[in-house]
Parts: structure tokens; sequence; C-alpha cells
């Protein structure tokens, strides 16, 4: 509640400024990027999720108006597609013009059309177009650019197919890259802020065998050096995988995958680095700060903030930021502002970032494993207290404990609500159907 009160101020404040109360020279700001500006969480955009992002933060500081696309949802949505999910206000034209799923290609082509059918109407409408489309047409001052993610994400997101074949090849992205900056500079977009990448493998869907041995109580033959996917980590310790489901290499990132990942992505920061600055737009370094969040994890309402499933960094589905960790990046974003345009925009003191970690959902402030979630705000979130990762009370109630009996209570719970009265396949296919409707959020390949 209190999350929800400190945002709605936040909200409240950016929408009522007067043009005197604005940022020298900052009346207009716009942003283009994924699910990571939309405000996905757990596996869902909505109005809960949507004004915890890092882009509306940094419009509160700029003290601009920002309204948002917010979306209506219900506790079977999820992202990415359209179905019991709906905007609130329709004739909302949102300067955040970010879409879950969006690529460096796709925000080029993946045009609204007037039917409300994917997610790119759901945040576009009422407009027609690509996000760049839209762009080029609206007044800005100030443009945030973070694209690039997805790219490199599908090969993560793929639990079930890990192969590092799902990257987006190298002179595919800089074509893509550049012509999105091209077109921007064309626009007259003169301020521009380009955000790069982290190593996607170190995001906290991903499990290493010390951390699958710490949540699934074994690391069930994960080689050293490998990673598994945190589907893969729930199906194991829920007893509904059999113990040797990583000796098949399609749920197994080994070394040289992830070596192959990692060069991608240091080539599409390179790429990222060079466009940018041929356009003259300067880079925030989100890839230099997050490696140092993991050397020296930021304290925040007492408790270290991991980049671990369940440690502060990102919300239940092990992708998106936490409510901590999208006002994190709302710092990245507001120190490369100001050193790049001579501005003096004020970080998120200590102070600020206890109140939001205080009131997260996704911050476990009592160190069992377990948050608090956003109950019922889309599917993940509803089926996580089964899963025995979310409902704690953060108190001195005992966490929920997972176990066959609760995997069970879970894929019945799922069924149930989909209105699915005769399942098919074995408990293994269905939860594997059922997780693949959840992680929908990437990039359509």
């Amino acid at each position: 509640m209190r999350n929800l009160l400190f945002c709605t101020l936040l909200t409240a404040v950016a929408a009522s400024v007067s043009p005197a109360q604005t940022v020298r020279g900052i009346k207009t700001f716009i942003a283009m990027g994924d699910s990571l500006g939309e405000g996905v969480q757990s596996g869902d955009s909505n109005s809960a999720t949507q004004p915890n992002s890092y882009l509306k933060l940094v419009a509160s500081r700029l003290r601009v108006p920002f309204p948002l696309p917010l979306i209506a949802t219900s506790p079977i949505a999820t992202v990415e597609s359209t179905d019991h999910r709906s905007r609130i206000l329709a004739s909302t034209q949102s300067p955040n013009l970010a879409v879950s799923g969006a690529d460096t290609g796709s925000a080029l082509t993946d045009q609204a059309d007037g039917v409300v059918n994917e997610e790119v109407d759901l945040v576009l409408s009422p407009r027609i177009g690509a996000q760049i489309d839209v762009a080029e047409t609206m007044p800005s001052d100030l443009m945030v650019y973070w694209l690039g993610n997805n790219d490199a994400l599908s090969a993560i997101l793929a639990f079930d197919q890990l192969d590092a074949s799902q990257l987006t090849p190298v002179n595919v992205f800089y074509a893509n890259l550049d012509e999105g900056l091209r077109r921007l500079k064309a626009a007259g977009k003169t301020k521009v802020v380009v955000g790069n990448l982290i190593n996607i493998p170190q995001i906290a869907f991903t499990f290493d065998a010390t951390q699958l041995r710490a949540f699934a109580g074994s690391d069930f033959g994960l080689a050293p050096g490998s990673r598994t996917s945190l589907i893969a980590a729930l199906l194991l310790r829920s007893g509904i995988a059999p113990a040797n489901l990583l000796q098949s290499p399609a749920w197994v990132l080994d070394a040289n995958e992830l070596a192959t990942i990692q060069t991608r992505i240091d080539s599409f920061n390179a790429i990222i680095a060079e466009r940018a600055a041929f356009y003259g737009y300067p880079v925030v370094d989100v890839k230099a700060a997050f490696d140092a969040y993991m050397a020296n994890p930021p304290i925040v309402a007492g408790v270290p903030v991991t980049n671990q499933f369940n440690g502060g960094m990102f919300s239940l589905d092990g992708v998106h930021p936490s409510n901590t960790g999208h006002a994190l990046v709302a710092n990245l974003f507001l120190a490369t502002i100001n050193q790049a345009y001579g501005l003096a925009l004020a970080p998120y003191s200590q102070s600020e970032l206890d109140t939001i970690g205080a009131s997260d959902p996704f911050l476990d402030l009592d160190g069992d494993g377990v948050v608090r979630g956003r109950p019922l705000k889309g599917l993940f979130e509803t089926l996580g207290p089964l899963f025995g990762v979310s409902g704690d009370t953060e108190g001195p109630v005992l966490a929920p404990v997972a176990g066959p009996q609760k995997a069970t209570a879970a894929l019945a719970r799922y069924h149930q609500l989909m209105g699915i009265t005769s399942p098919q396949g074995t408990p293994m296919e269905q939860a594997v159907r059922m997780f693949k409707q959840i992680v929908s959020w990437g990039p359509k390949r």
C-alpha cells in the first residue's frame, strides 16, 4: 500500500507541474524501449506495475507530464496477450512508447493498427504506427532510447531449447540500431540518452549449480560453469520434473553457449557505443553498473539487493526489475542526463530508496527466500504462492514450502483458471505448457 501511495504521489506531481516548475529547457520527455520501459513485472504489465518503471521515476525528476498507457489486468493475464487486459483510458497518448517484447528491429516495424490485439496496440493506441514512427512525430526536449535487451534475451527465455541460437545476428543488430538512431537524429531529436545491455545470463532467471542447490536442495548434476533456468529450478524443486532433467542439453546453457551469448552482447554494446557516439548521443553504461552491483550489492531498506532469484533486484519472473531495481536504473539514467546535458537532477537518495524498498513486493525483508509478491496481478503472481516463491508476510509467520503437493495444486489451479477440464499429457508436459504461457514477454522469432 505504501508503494502504491508513493507511485501515486509521483504521478500526481508529474501531471500537475506548471511550465515554470519544469527543469531548465526540458518541457517534453519521451521514450522508446521494451518491457523494462513499459513497466512489466512478474510477467505482466498493468496499472500496479507501470508506475514503478525507471522512466516514470526519471520523468518525475524532470518534473514533466508523463501520463502512462495504464492497463487493467486480471489474475490470469500475461503480457504479450491482450486477453484479459485492456487500456484503462483508451484516449491517452502516452509519451512512453516502450512495448514489451520489442527489440531493435520490431521497434521499427511492429505497428499499432487501431485494432487492439497486440501489445503494441495496447501501448501505442490510439495512434497508428511503430514506436519509431510515433517518436518521429512527437516533440521532445529529451528522449530515452533503450532497446536491444530482447535481441539477446530469447537465448535465455527458451527454457527448454537452450542452445544460444536465438540471438540476433550482429549485422542485423547494427542495421536496426543505426536506422533507429539515424531517424531520431533526422527528426530533430538532439537530446537522446541510449542505454546499453547487461550480461543477460547474470539475471535472476538463470541459476548456476550453487544457486540451484540453495533453491532446490540439489544441483541435479548441473555442471560447473553451466546455467539453467528459473523454470527448470521450479520444476525440479517441486518434483514435477524428473531428477535427470538437466542431463538434457536442451535445458542447460553450457560454458560454450554462455560464452557465445556474452560475446554477442559485447558486440552489441560495442555497436551501441560506436553508433551513439556517431550521432552525438550519450550512453548509459548499465552493464558496468550491474557488474558493480554484483560485486558490491547495494543495501536498500537494510537488505543487500542481489541479482539472484528473489534477491531484490528483479521481480518474481527473474527478468524484469523490482521497484527497487527500477529506482537504481533511474539513477543511472539521471546521472548520464546530468553529465551529458548539464542538468542537476537529484538522484533518488538513500532515504528515498529505503522508502521504495520497504514497500517493494519483491524485496525479501526477512531473508527467507520468499517475497510478498503482488497477489493476483497476472498469472505468475497468482500461481507464485503455490510454487512457494511468493505470498510471504515478511514477518514471523513461516514462509510457504514448495513440494509436489504444492506443485500439483498449482497445476490444478492453473487448469481451473484457464477452464481446462481435461488436461493432456503428463504433469511435466502440462507444466511446460503453463510456463510457456507465463514466459511470453520475449520477442517473437
